[in-house]
């Protein structure tokens, strides 16, 4: 993944660092990588596996990623691990996983942190400015999902909260400066992408 486009998650991750901090730990480390079936023409996925290892039939068009260390997975479309949707695909990073440079999950010990005290910390340490909350569920944990744009550079996000155990999850979904890449991992906008992988993460025993 480029340096441009990693820059396009610098504010969330930010604030994400900062949330961990409030938790009174850090952002857990780097997943455990599982080496992914291979297909032709298609670049191998990072931390994929086969579709086996679901408890239910996994549809052909879609891939598994599983992350050890983070303690879910989640499924995403198999056509990202094409050559020219490269960027597009997950990605392991120090203690997180980004999706096409706009999309991040991370996990910080949550101490005492609620839900809604992990929100209420996101927006005020981002100057975000909440345009919209709703109750929802990751996995079959109660979740807390709002939409925000940034104040300065007025970009629309997503953001969706959860506990598990001692932490906090996030999931994040910021919108690009322009438009023009919309479509850059084919038939599915970002947001596409985030709210698929969102209604598909499991985790793990």
């Amino acid at each position: 993944m480029s340096g441009v486009k990693i820059l396009y998650l610098w504010p969330a991750l930010t604030v994400l660092l900062v949330l961990a901090s409030a938790c009174g730990g850090s952002i857990r480390g780097p997943p455990t990588q599982v080496a992914p079936a291979q297909a032709s023409a298609t670049v191998p996925s990072v931390l994929a596996t086969t579709n086996a290892s679901l408890p239910t039939p996994l549809p052909l068009d879609q891939v598994l990623f599983r992350s050890d260390t983070l303690s879910l997975q989640f499924s995403y479309p198999r056509r990202l691990d094409q050559v020219q949707f490269a960027a597009c695909r997950p990605v392991a990073m120090a203690g997180s996983i980004t999706m096409g440079g706009n999309i991040l999950i991370a996990a910080s010990p949550a101490a005492s942190m609620t839900i809604g005290g992990a929100v209420d910390v996101f927006l005020d340490r981002s100057g975000a400015r909440e345009e919209g909350r709703t109750a929802t569920t990751v996995g079959t944990l109660d979740a807390v999902r709002i939409e925000y744009r940034l104040q300065a550079s007025s970009r629309f996000g997503i953001a969706t909260f959860t506990r598990r155990g001692g932490s906090i999850y996030t999931f994040v979904f910021e919108g690009r400066p322009s438009a023009d890449s919309d479509r850059q991992c084919g038939e599915s906008t970002p947001t596409e992408l985030y709210n698929g992988l969102l209604q598909s993460v499991r985790f793990l025993d």
